[in-house]
Parts: structure tokens; sequence; C-alpha cells
């Protein structure tokens, strides 16, 4: 799991806060419950190395249960994210 490190050092560089576009909650609580014994030092660090549908950009992703009830969203071929103009496309705006 090395991709903990890897959010341990672009949040020291950068002001990116991650959220659910759909819910407006946190990693915490969005997906604390698999930081334990995952080997992540944070639901944000667990988020940034496994979320499928994180926008890196943004910041921007959906929960399971988001993503879910918005349909399992996908693109033609491609992995679908949380990107401002795929939520403007689910009447999310952000």
């Amino acid at each position: 799991m090395s991709g903990h490190h890897k959010w341990e050092d672009i949040k020291r560089r950068s002001s990116t806060v991650l959220m659910c576009a759909g819910c407006q909650r946190s990693p915490r609580v969005t997906h604390g419950e698999y930081v334990e014994g995952s080997g992540y030092r944070s639901a944000d660090a667990y988020v940034w190395s496994e979320e499928g549908t994180l926008d890196r950009a943004s910041g921007w992703y959906l929960c399971d249960a988001c993503y879910i009830r918005y349909g399992m969203p996908v693109l033609d071929g491609e992995r679908w994210t949380a990107t401002p103009a795929n939520l403007y496309a689910l009447g999310i705006v952000v």
C-alpha cells in the first residue's frame, strides 16, 4: 500500500479537500470503516489511493451509497470519476 505515503506528501503541498459530492461528507465518515487494518494512516489516504471515483484535481468523489443512488455511473469504456462536468451531468452542482 504505497499510496498512503503519496497522500501524506500531497496533503503537505496542497489544499485539496476530499469530499463526497453527493452527500458532502468527508472520507472519515464515508470510508472510516475501511481504514482499520488497511495500513493507511487516515481515511483521506485511503480515499486518495483506493477510491475509484475520485477526481484528484478537485477532491470530489462519490461514496458507495451516493454512487449507487446516482445509478452507478460509467463512461463508455472509461473509468468514471467525479469531475465537475461528470457531476453536473448527474445533476450535482459543486
